[in-house]
């Protein structure tokens, strides 16, 4: 299926980018093309003229944090050989006291959960190993922002739809906008309920 976008000069910010307020997201599990099993996100959303855009993005791997102070260097090793793992690597986030956390990546979103699960019957300490993929991939690109009434869901993305088959889009593209005008002259949110009497 190919999808196919209408994009008007004003949606966009230059020839490549447009402006969309984000409607939801998701992911898909890819291996065409890679190495191993990708996780491909898609995101939604509704440009300035209320039309629809589709974007994809691959090159953002599932993570969390893991406590060093809980670890021992063969607790370590384990997480190292586990073949969920690709990488382990020292993070720049810390612990609420300040100490320095050890970031884990996995293969595929689900492994983050199964992970944290093991860690934690072993009583290691884990930070973050519950926030969902695209949630994660929209935190680390800024746009949720807790300081801001309500939660910014402007996003600067490529203006090229994705398309079937299509190589996505770097993760590294998405930009937060924080723009009140903007904000406002953009369409409002469609809502659509449906009350199924069963």
């Amino acid at each position: 299926m190919t999808i196919v976008t209408v994009i008007d000069p004003v949606d966009t910010m230059s020839d490549d980018r447009v402006v969309m307020r984000l409607t939801d997201g998701w992911y898909e599990m890819e291996s065409d093309g890679y190495k191993r099993p990708t996780p491909i996100h898609h995101l939604y959303g509704r440009t300035v003229n209320g039309n629809y855009h589709h974007v994809a993005f691959d090159g953002f791997r599932p993570y969390g944090y893991v406590d060093p102070r809980d670890l021992d260097a063969e607790t370590l090793n384990d997480i190292e050989a586990d073949r969920r793992v690709i990488d382990i690597d020292d993070a720049t986030r810390t612990a609420p006291d300040g100490t320095p956390l050890i970031k884990v990546t996995t293969q595929a979103p689900w492994h983050v959960a199964h992970v944290r699960t093991e860690l934690q019957k072993q009583d290691i300490r884990t930070y973050e190993m519950d926030v969902l993929m695209t949630q994660r991939l929209l935190i680390d690109g800024g746009v949720p922002d807790g300081t801001r009434q309500p939660v910014r869901d402007l996003l600067e993305v490529p203006a090229d739809s994705y398309r079937t088959r299509d190589i996505p889009h770097r993760a590294e593209t998405i930009r937060a906008v924080d723009s009140d005008e903007l904000s406002q002259s953009m369409p409002p949110q469609r809502v659509v309920t449906f009350d199924i009497e069963v």
